[in-house]
């Protein structure tokens, strides 16, 4: 469900309509999110679907790039419960019911208060990103759509704490090795539930 949506919904949306951007020599604008670079523990199929469709923009850009159109890249970071993504009793339906479902193994191997972790941890989130200014993601869209030479990428920080961990993630992931990026993900930021 989560992939017809985020991915496959992009695909067909920009399937649909690329005849006539082509004619026009117009601009894609495909949102996807800061999880199409970074990665965290416990968001293994959302990321995946995030990292798709990142992958897709960045084919289509190229493959587009002859007829004229431009295709850019809108990555907002911290802004989850700003756009009801994530509402706490949804997210705790479903874990309930992702343990319920569970085999016996997975249950003896997690813990039944690993369930309570990621409640806890998506409630933080809530927390952090529930007023964080939906202005920035309007105003790096209107860019993208009005400026003469917009931008390939455009990363968003958001949040309400002084710095969004996802855009710091985001942007070192440019550069420093993967197995420091794990640990950072793991020891500083925290961008996931651990089992212990």
């Amino acid at each position: 469900m989560v992939a017809d949506v985020n991915l496959y919904g992009m695909i067909r949306m920009c399937k649909a309509f690329l005849p006539k951007i082509k004619k026009s020599k117009g601009r894609i604008l495909n949102v996807t999110s800061v999880k199409g670079r970074c990665y965290g523990k416990n968001m293994a199929v959302y990321t995946t679907t995030k990292w798709g469709a990142e992958g897709y923009s960045n084919c289509l850009r190229m493959e587009m790039r002859d007829f004229g159109v431009k295709v850019i890249t809108i990555e907002p970071c911290a802004f989850g419960s700003a756009t009801e993504i994530i509402q706490i009793p949804v997210v705790k339906k479903q874990l309930e019911q992702m343990w319920s479902e569970a085999d016996d193994d997975t249950k003896d191997e997690l813990g039944r208060d690993y369930v309570d972790k990621c409640i806890a941890r998506e409630k933080a989130c809530h927390f952090t990103t529930k007023s964080a200014d939906l202005a920035y993601v309007d105003d790096a869209i209107i860019d993208a759509l009005f400026a003469a030479k917009p931008e390939i990428r455009y990363l968003i920080p958001g949040g309400v704490t002084w710095i969004d961990h996802w855009f710091v993630a985001a942007v070192l992931a440019g550069f420093l090795p993967v197995t420091w990026m794990d640990w950072l993900i793991d020891n500083y930021f925290k961008l996931g539930v651990d089992v212990n």
